[in-house]
């Protein structure tokens, strides 16, 4: 499962370069990527960046 988790994260971040470097690998700092809930029930769920003090307080499962 971590596998998965870790390849759906790098898929994103290809997709979405890092807010704080620009890059489209590598680690970014003071940020995390989240799973979102969807606004509406059965929405879609996504991911975003978020910064680590959004992070900490939204519920979400972190990768």
């Amino acid at each position: 499962m971590r596998e998965l988790d870790t390849y759906r994260r790098d898929a994103f971040q290809r997709r979405n370069p890092c807010p704080s470097t620009g890059k489209t690998y590598g680690q970014c700092p003071g940020y995390v990527v989240r799973d979102v809930a969807p606004e509406h029930r059965g929405g879609a769920w996504t991911m975003r960046w978020m910064t680590t003090e959004e992070a900490e307080k939204s519920p979400a499962e972190s990768y």
